[in-house]
């Protein structure tokens, strides 16, 4: 029971939790609105326009200042950085809209100086509004830049590696040769020094002190043969 009670309050404080924040600019976009209508005599539709677009603006400003802030905490390159504080000025630029409207203008609602800075500052709108899909925008040119940057880094690396491996496949390829060609110098240089069988037979009674065995090697010839050779020809040498 206690599981289950400690469930549904851990699913209800989740969901009020998701859901409170979008309820919270609704009293400020009430006051905006209601001050805009009151106090600065703008049409309804004017006052609802102006209400939403200041809080908007507000919600915008500080996603972009939190998306930004955890973009830059995350990056690498000092260079990548995005704009956080311009960010936060833009929220600034909200905080000082709302305060001005809902309470400044409410204390002195006859004042036409605040009747003014609050008519400059809902005009400043949309300089605010523009900054934030500026730096909107370059934060996107900036990731999809990143994102190309790292796609050719590894399409670099890859090259690379392809051409390790093709130049370790052609050195194995030369050593390959080389040893082949050394094979068939030793076997043409086996060859060439390789005497016939009377040649050989006449070696054998000119060096009688020598077995047959290193006059074979000495000369070429395979053991077995020379040894044929020597027996056949009934030769007397020694074949030790």
């Amino acid at each position: 029971m206690d599981k289950a009670i400690q469930t549904f309050e851990r699913v209800v404080i989740e969901a009020v939790s998701a859901f409170a924040p979008w309820l919270a600019p609704l009293i400020p976009a009430y006051l905006v609105y209601s001050n805009m209508i009151g106090i600065l005599m703008l049409p309804e539709w004017v006052a609802l326009v102006g209400a939403i677009t200041v809080e908007c603006l507000g919600l915008a400003s500080v996603n972009t200042a939190v998306m930004f802030w955890r973009y830059n905490d995350s990056k690498r390159q000092i260079d990548q950085s995005a704009p956080m504080w311009v960010a936060l000025a833009v929220g600034g630029f909200y905080i000082v809209v709302v305060l001005t409207i809902n309470a400044i203008l409410q204390i002195w609602p006859d004042n036409l100086g605040v009747i003014v800075l609050s008519d400059a500052l809902l005009s400043l709108l949309s300089v605010d509004a523009g900054v934030i899909l500026a730096i909107r925008s370059q934060h996107a040119r900036r990731l999809d830049q990143i994102a190309k940057d790292k796609e050719e880094q590894r399409e670099h690396r890859r090259e690379l590696r392809e051409i390790a491996a093709q130049k370790a496949q052609e050195e194995a390829q030369l050593r390959a040769t080389e040893a082949q060609e050394t094979q068939l110098r030793e076997i043409a240089a086996q060859k060439a020094k390789s005497i016939d069988r009377i040649a050989f037979l006449a070696l054998v009674d000119e060096n009688q002190s020598s077995s047959i065995a290193e006059l074979a090697r000495k000369h070429g010839v395979n053991e077995r043969t020379a040894q044929y050779w020597v027996s056949v020809n009934g030769n007397g040498h020694h074949s030790k």
